[in-house]
């Protein structure tokens, strides 16, 4: 099991087979929200948590399935990353 990679805003991740970008909303290790919040899916982009389990990122089991980004002001620049693609 690996330490939880060094992650900043703006920065792309990959949850399962899934390409996201990293919030500013980071959490110290052991929080109950997870470890941060990405924004995914570019045509519906949505928000989640995600936490790191040792081996990889993944969601964050709440029985919520996601925000609606688009409709958050405070995530309108991680949006934008979102849709100009990793590569960009």
């Amino acid at each position: 099991m690996a330490d939880r990679p060094l992650i900043k805003p703006g920065e792309w991740i990959q949850v399962g087979k899934i390409e996201c970008v990293v919030t500013d909303i980071i959490r110290g290790p052991s929080d109950p929200f997870g470890d941060c919040e990405v924004v995914f899916d570019s045509t519906k982009p949505t928000n989640r948590d995600v936490v790191w389990d040792g081996d990889e990122w993944k969601f964050v089991k709440s029985g919520d399935y996601g925000g609606y980004a688009g409709n958050y002001p405070r995530l309108r620049h991680y949006v934008q990353i979102l849709k100009r693609g990793r590569n960009a």
